[in-house]
Protein backbone atom coordinates (compact mmCIF):
# COMPACT_ATOMS: atom_id res chain seq x y z
CA UNK A 1 0.00 0.00 0.00
CA UNK A 2 1.44 3.24 -0.91
CA UNK A 3 2.03 6.45 1.53
CA UNK A 4 -0.84 8.51 1.68
CA UNK A 5 -0.38 12.33 0.94
CA UNK A 6 -1.14 14.69 3.47
CA UNK A 7 -3.34 17.53 2.12
CA UNK A 8 -4.23 19.56 5.38
CA UNK A 9 -3.64 22.81 4.62
CA UNK A 10 -0.73 24.32 7.09
CA UNK A 11 -1.59 27.09 9.11
CA UNK A 12 -1.02 30.86 8.59
CA UNK A 13 2.53 32.60 9.89
CA UNK A 14 1.23 35.01 12.42
CA UNK A 15 4.28 36.27 13.49
CA UNK A 16 4.11 39.72 11.65
CA UNK A 17 0.72 39.73 13.11
CA UNK A 18 1.77 39.29 16.85
CA UNK A 19 4.19 41.94 16.59
CA UNK A 20 1.47 44.71 14.92
CA UNK A 21 -0.79 43.80 17.78
CA UNK A 22 1.68 43.67 20.35
CA UNK A 23 2.93 47.65 19.49
CA UNK A 24 -1.01 48.61 19.70
CA UNK A 25 -1.42 50.33 23.22
CA UNK A 26 -3.76 48.78 25.38
CA UNK A 27 -7.33 50.34 25.64
CA UNK A 28 -6.45 51.92 28.94
CA UNK A 29 -3.31 53.26 27.65
CA UNK A 30 -4.56 55.43 24.18
CA UNK A 31 -4.40 58.44 25.15
CA UNK A 32 -7.79 60.58 24.84
CA UNK A 33 -8.09 62.25 21.44
CA UNK A 34 -8.97 65.86 21.08
CA UNK A 35 -8.88 66.84 17.79
CA UNK A 36 -9.38 70.08 16.35
CA UNK A 37 -11.14 69.48 12.96
CA UNK A 38 -9.99 72.41 10.98
CA UNK A 39 -10.78 73.07 7.39
CA UNK A 40 -7.32 72.68 6.13
CA UNK A 41 -7.63 69.09 8.08
CA UNK A 42 -10.27 68.31 4.79
CA UNK A 43 -7.75 69.38 2.64
CA UNK A 44 -4.91 67.09 3.71
CA UNK A 45 -4.50 64.35 1.77
CA UNK A 46 -2.65 62.59 4.43
CA UNK A 47 -5.12 63.22 7.39
CA UNK A 48 -6.51 59.67 7.77
CA UNK A 49 -10.05 60.77 8.40
CA UNK A 50 -12.04 62.30 5.28
CA UNK A 51 -13.69 65.04 7.55
CA UNK A 52 -16.07 66.10 4.83
CA UNK A 53 -17.58 62.59 4.46
CA UNK A 54 -17.61 62.39 8.11
CA UNK A 55 -19.29 66.00 8.33
CA UNK A 56 -21.93 64.96 5.47
CA UNK A 57 -23.13 61.85 7.68
CA UNK A 58 -22.80 63.40 11.37
CA UNK A 59 -23.49 67.00 10.47
CA UNK A 60 -23.65 69.18 13.15
CA UNK A 61 -23.14 66.67 15.62
CA UNK A 62 -19.53 65.94 14.47
CA UNK A 63 -17.45 67.93 16.07
CA UNK A 64 -19.28 67.18 19.53
CA UNK A 65 -19.37 63.27 19.30
CA UNK A 66 -15.96 62.65 17.49
CA UNK A 67 -13.63 62.52 20.17
CA UNK A 68 -15.59 60.04 21.50
CA UNK A 69 -16.40 58.20 18.84
CA UNK A 70 -12.64 58.04 17.76
CA UNK A 71 -11.40 56.81 21.44
CA UNK A 72 -14.62 53.87 21.30
CA UNK A 73 -13.20 53.26 17.84
CA UNK A 74 -9.81 52.68 19.12
CA UNK A 75 -10.80 50.79 22.06
CA UNK A 76 -13.06 48.19 20.51
CA UNK A 77 -10.51 48.01 17.26
CA UNK A 78 -7.99 46.45 19.47
CA UNK A 79 -9.76 44.36 20.58
CA UNK A 80 -11.27 43.51 16.86
CA UNK A 81 -7.22 43.48 16.11
CA UNK A 82 -6.90 40.90 19.02
CA UNK A 83 -10.12 38.29 17.50
CA UNK A 84 -8.55 38.93 14.05
CA UNK A 85 -5.10 37.33 15.46
CA UNK A 86 -7.15 34.31 16.72
CA UNK A 87 -9.03 33.58 14.03
CA UNK A 88 -6.52 33.90 11.71
CA UNK A 89 -4.20 31.18 14.10
CA UNK A 90 -7.02 29.16 14.61
CA UNK A 91 -7.83 29.15 10.40
CA UNK A 92 -11.42 30.14 11.00
CA UNK A 93 -12.52 31.88 7.70
CA UNK A 94 -16.28 33.03 9.18
CA UNK A 95 -15.05 35.07 12.41
CA UNK A 96 -12.37 36.80 10.27
CA UNK A 97 -15.08 37.31 7.87
CA UNK A 98 -17.62 38.72 10.96
CA UNK A 99 -14.32 41.10 12.52
CA UNK A 100 -13.71 42.06 9.24
CA UNK A 101 -17.46 43.89 8.33
CA UNK A 102 -17.38 44.84 11.45
CA UNK A 103 -14.27 47.02 11.20
CA UNK A 104 -15.13 48.00 8.06
CA UNK A 105 -18.98 49.80 9.15
CA UNK A 106 -17.14 51.60 12.36
CA UNK A 107 -14.04 52.52 10.23
CA UNK A 108 -16.60 53.89 7.17
CA UNK A 109 -18.41 55.43 9.54
CA UNK A 110 -15.76 57.69 11.14
CA UNK A 111 -14.79 58.68 7.40
CA UNK A 112 -11.84 56.49 7.60
CA UNK A 113 -11.89 55.09 4.19
CA UNK A 114 -8.40 53.91 3.19
CA UNK A 115 -9.01 51.45 6.69
CA UNK A 116 -12.81 50.44 5.80
CA UNK A 117 -11.67 49.31 1.76
CA UNK A 118 -8.62 47.11 3.50
CA UNK A 119 -11.62 45.86 5.59
CA UNK A 120 -13.66 45.23 2.78
CA UNK A 121 -11.02 43.18 1.30
CA UNK A 122 -10.59 41.48 3.72
CA UNK A 123 -14.10 40.52 4.44
CA UNK A 124 -13.67 39.49 0.96
CA UNK A 125 -11.02 37.23 0.97
CA UNK A 126 -12.39 35.42 4.10
CA UNK A 127 -15.89 34.91 2.61
CA UNK A 128 -13.96 32.34 -0.09
CA UNK A 129 -11.31 31.71 2.63
CA UNK A 130 -8.44 32.94 0.10
CA UNK A 131 -5.93 32.02 2.78
CA UNK A 132 -3.29 33.23 0.45
CA UNK A 133 -4.32 36.81 0.70
CA UNK A 134 -5.79 36.80 4.03
CA UNK A 135 -2.63 37.22 6.29
CA UNK A 136 -1.20 40.21 4.20
CA UNK A 137 -4.27 41.77 4.31
CA UNK A 138 -4.65 41.63 8.11
CA UNK A 139 -1.35 42.64 8.24
CA UNK A 140 -2.56 45.57 6.09
CA UNK A 141 -5.17 46.33 8.51
CA UNK A 142 -3.26 46.54 11.36
CA UNK A 143 -0.62 48.69 9.70
CA UNK A 144 -3.52 51.32 8.87
CA UNK A 145 -5.19 51.29 12.11
CA UNK A 146 -1.76 51.74 13.83
CA UNK A 147 -1.02 54.35 11.34
CA UNK A 148 -4.37 56.10 11.95
CA UNK A 149 -4.08 55.89 15.86
CA UNK A 150 -0.54 57.55 15.79
CA UNK A 151 -1.66 60.21 13.48
CA UNK A 152 -4.56 60.77 15.69
CA UNK A 153 -2.63 60.84 19.24
CA UNK A 154 -0.24 63.23 17.49
CA UNK A 155 -2.69 65.76 16.66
Amino acid sequence: MGRQEETAVSPPRTAPLKRFISQIPAPDMIPPVSLTLTNSRTQDENWPIDIAFVRAHLGALMDELMPELIQTFFEDGIMRLGQLQLSVSGHDGPQIWKTAHSLKGSSATLGMLCLSSLCLQLETAARIEDWENILPLVNQVVCEFTQIQSALSAS
